[in-house]
């Protein structure tokens, strides 16, 4: 099976968002950008999983851009929220 190139990835995406009924929020519709963003958001403030595989995972070639996903988690209950949300 062939890779769809990037027109075919946008309108499977955009085929799935629509199937999903996923709500458009303040920042607007989801695409794969805030997708990836909400993504690497969690893994990195998950304090299950390090800041150094964020980075990997992401591909980012410095930790300061990592960085710049990780937010300061006000109490436990936010922490948990956040493990239990990545972990689906």
């Amino acid at each position: 099976m062939a890779v769809p190139g990037a027109q075919g990835r946008a309108a499977a995406l955009e085929n799935a968002v629509e199937r999903a009924a996923l709500p458009e929020t303040v920042d607007g519709g989801v695409n794969f950008h805030s997708l990836w963003h909400t993504a690497i958001f969690r893994l990195a403030n998950d304090p299950r999983v390090g800041v150094i595989y964020a980075r990997d995972f992401a591909g980012h070639s410095s930790l300061a851009l990592t960085n710049s996903y990780v937010h300061r988690v006000e109490d436990e209950a936010r922490t948990a929220a956040a493990a239990e949300a990545l972990s689906g």
